[in-house]
Parts: C-alpha cells; sequence; structure tokens
C-alpha cells in the first residue's frame, strides 16, 4: 500500500522542513506539494514549470513526468498510478482555474488508477 500526503507549503521554509518531518514520522511514499518552497535542489521534489505545484516520491518507486508544463499542475506517473498535484493561486482568473481544472481530467482521462490532490482554492 503507499501512503499519500498532501501539504501547502506557502512557499514557506519552515513548511517545507515540516515536509520532511512529517514523511518521517508517517511513513510517507508520496506527497502532493501545493504553492512549494522554491529554493529546494532536493532531488526528490519534483516540481512544475512555473514552480505552483510539486511532487515527492520517498520510495523506491517508478517516476515518470508525464507534465510539468501545465500551469498550476504537476503530473506523475507512479508505478501503474497517475499522480496530479494541484495548485490554483487565489490570482488565478475564472478562465485560467477552467483551463486548469480542463487540464486535470484530461490527465486522468482513460487512466484507472488516479490520485488528484492539492489546492483548488474556493472559486
Amino acid at each position: 500500500m503507499v501512503r499519500l500526503l498532501q501539504h501547502n507549503q506557502n512557499h514557506s521554509y519552515a513548511a517545507f522542513q515540516l515536509m520532511w518531518q512529517t514523511i518521517r514520522e508517517e511513513s510517507a511514499d508520496i506527497v502532493l506539494i501545493a504553492d512549494p518552497y522554491l529554493a529546494t535542489t532536493n532531488v526528490k521534489v519534483l516540481r512544475n514549470d512555473d514552480n505552483t505545484a510539486a511532487v515527492v516520491v520517498n520510495a523506491d518507486l517508478p517516476v515518470k513526468v508525464v507534465s510539468k508544463a501545465l500551469k498550476g499542475l504537476m503530473i506523475v506517473d507512479i508505478g501503474d498510478m497517475r499522480v496530479v498535484s494541484v495548485y490554483a493561486p487565489p490570482r488565478f482568473s475564472m478562465e485560467e482555474f477552467q483551463i486548469m481544472l480542463d487540464n486535470t481530467v484530461m490527465a486522468v482521462t482513460g487512466i484507472h488508477k488516479f490520485v488528484i490532490g492539492g489546492d483548488f482554492n474556493a472559486w
């Protein structure tokens, strides 16, 4: 069984450090991060191109980056599971938010085993 966490970091170094402690305490294998701390070079942190979403793989699992170019999304395949980490910042327009939702749905269409997690904020 794979253990997952979702974590919103608000670009905070303290939150980033707390995440590693929580990973150890909870024996988490995968963490979906919204609004990640930016200054890390940790190879376990897979982040999207606009630095709004990330995935940490803390286990010996095969990982394939599916897309890191879509605004607000980091999409990876971990083993036989698709993982979508999402962050919709409050500054997103309604159009940007809709595009992000559409891209999220397209990322898991036809996929039988998937996880979507993150911070969608309230729209």
